[in-house]
């Protein structure tokens, strides 16, 4: 699930303090995504961090998939 906001702007939302404490608890809290999720989405990629290789970080287990190149890394 995702919730547009810029920065700390979600910080003390109630609506979004529910969310995450209910996924942190296991269950699932759904798929909603407004219009403007994609849109937001594309106009951020400049400041988002690129993929770090697992096999990079030697803290990291090795052999494992590595979900940022788009092999299934969650088990979930």
């Amino acid at each position: 699930m995702e919730f547009a906001g810029l920065h700390a702007s979600l910080l003390g939302r109630l609506d979004v303090q529910h969310v995450i404490t209910t996924f942190l608890l296991g269950a699932r809290v759904g798929h909603r995504t407004g219009w403007y999720y994609p849109v937001i989405q594309k106009a951020a990629a400049a400041w988002q961090a690129p993929a770090l290789a697992v096999r990079i970080n030697p803290a990291w287990p090795a052999g494992v998939p590595d979900a940022s190149f788009g092999q299934d890394g969650c088990s979930a």
